[in-house]
């Protein structure tokens, strides 16, 4: 009972949080624009304070204000999350997320390092000529959104360049061949008007 408890007030505390500080900030507004914003501040929604793990207890602990909260895809404010260190630097990489701060970053990487915890596309506006994949963002024409589910687990999406047989418009029919890789086969798709595949192991 006290860990299903723990739970639901995490919970409750990282979507409040989440909804308090969508306007991003001045450190979340710098990651976006690729400047990385400060290390040194706090402009996640799960600053230094707020729920984030577990010890071995079962009782729940904060981040540190050198650390960032961490969490599977779509578990947000549905399962604790874990507690990183943030990144002391970030190579220079165009692979926008979205933070729960409804902030698009540049790079996951840029998000971590001013603290904020990257999560679903939905709850950011996407940057010009992308769409939503899981936790970011692919280049309309040039990626497609690829889903890959390991042993019945929920998939985990990530962009990927079209491949040259399916350039342009890539139909399901092109990606059901080309759009999977190895040891894996095509378990749902959509190509208008955001090219997604899901692929499941063999």
């Amino acid at each position: 009972m006290r860990r299903l408890g723990l739970t639901w007030i995490f919970a409750i505390v990282a979507l409040s949080a989440c909804d308090d500080s969508s306007s991003g900030g001045a450190d979340g507004a710098g990651g976006a624009a690729g400047g990385g914003g400060s290390s040194s501040g706090s402009s996640g929604c799960l600053p230094g304070g707020a729920l984030c793990a577990e010890d071995p207890g079962g009782f729940a602990l904060a981040c540190g204000s050198d650390e960032y909260c961490a969490y599977a895809e779509g578990e947000l404010g549905e399962n604790l999350g874990e507690c990183l260190p943030r990144p002391a630097e970030c190579p220079v990489e165009e692979q926008p997320v979205c933070g729960c701060d409804g902030v698009v970053y540049q790079s996951p990487c840029l998000a971590q390092r001013v603290g904020v915890t990257v999560t679903g596309a939905g709850r950011c506006d996407a940057p010009p000529d992308h769409f939503g994949c899981g936790q970011g963002y692919c280049a309309i024409g040039a990626e497609y959104c690829r889903g890959e589910s390991l042993g019945g687990e929920a998939p985990t999406y990530s962009c990927a360049p079209i491949p040259a047989e399916c350039a342009g418009q890539p139909s399901c029919d092109c990606l059901s061949v080309h759009g999977c890789p190895p040891a894996t086969v095509p378990v749902a798709c959509q190509a208008d008007p955001d090219p997604t595949i899901e692929c499941a192991l063999i």
